[in-house]
């Protein structure tokens, strides 16, 4: 019985992982929240919008780039794969 329960737990966590790495959000992040929360967690996430999620890489086409700064209002992105910082335009204004 205890085991069943723990099974279950634990693939609601993957389940949460899953279901945040669809929306654009860090799967690792609700794994762990999913583990402690467990079902909540996973009605959280569904509540939760989808994030803006990775971008490709303008000039390998298959990474993934993640946001790494802003200069000058302009959006500044860093593919991995390549090793290189792209610019992708003008970022969005921050808020006073």
């Amino acid at each position: 019985m205890l085991a069943g329960i723990v099974f279950l737990w634990i693939g609601i966590a993957v389940l949460c992982g899953y279901v945040a790495s669809e929306k654009g959000r860090s799967a690792g992040a609700w794994l762990f929240v999913g583990l402690c929360f467990g079902v909540f967690a996973l009605l959280a996430l569904v509540a939760v919008p989808a994030g803006d999620g990775p971008r490709e890489c303008s000039r390998c086409g298959r990474s993934r780039v993640r946001h790494h700064r802003q200069v000058d209002g302009v959006a500044t992105y860093f593919c991995p794969p390549c090793a290189q910082l792209h610019d992708e335009g003008p970022a969005v204004p921050a808020i006073p």
